[in-house]
């Protein structure tokens, strides 16, 4: 069982598995926005796909943000640098959320 000090927020729990859900749910629809580019999907599925990405990673932003701040204030509250790895991944995860919605919002853009 854990001891109270190495139990990580409640609140820090919720952001993380939001952020790994929009990540893994961004990551599909990109895959199913290349796997269609190779299987002929209709334009406005190609489209709707890429709306899909871009929106689903602006909402990751903002959600890596937020935890990002959450990390500074636990690691400060709790005098702990329990939480660097998080910070590390969070700030990759921001790098494929920003590189998705350059690609999304370009291709989009193009496309009209």
């Amino acid at each position: 069982m854990k001891t109270p000090k190495n139990r990580k927020p409640f609140l820090f729990k919720i952001t993380n598995r939001m952020i790994l859900f929009l990540f893994s749910l961004s990551f599909v629809l990109f895959f199913f926005y290349t796997a269609g580019n190779f299987q002929q999907f209709s334009g406005q599925s190609q489209k709707f796909l890429l709306t899909a990405v871009t929106f689903l990673s602006a909402a990751l932003l903002f959600f890596i943000c937020a935890g990002l701040v959450q990390i500074l204030w636990y690691g400060i509250k709790l005098k702990t640098l329990q939480f660097l790895g998080f910070a590390f991944l969070y700030l990759l995860f921001a790098l494929f959320a920003v590189l998705f919605i350059f690609f999304g919002s370009g291709v989009i853009f193009l496309s009209n």
